[in-house]
């Protein structure tokens, strides 16, 4: 994946398109993403007319929201 390119600005680079994101996680596929934003439990996206972005930043944070020290933990705490 390279999204960094010498034309690109700093908005740009930080930006991942939507398509991209499965080579960003292995195993994942489009539908998946599609899923997440539609029912939620994703990362924050950017909308820009038809096409949807993912902020480097936003994937950050909620890779740090969604760990897990144990199976049984529940979502959003500690037991």
């Amino acid at each position: 994946m390279k999204v960094d390119s010498p034309t690109s600005s700093p908005m740009e680079s930080d930006l991942i398109p939507a398509p991209e994101m499965k080579s960003v996680f292995p195993g994942t596929t489009d539908q998946y993403w599609a899923t997440k934003r539609h029912f939620g439990g994703g990362p924050t996206y950017v909308k820009l007319g038809r096409k949807v972005y993912y902020r480097r930043a936003d994937i950050a944070t909620w890779i740090e929201a969604n760990l897990r020290t144990r199976t049984d933990q529940p979502v959003g705490g500690a037991v």
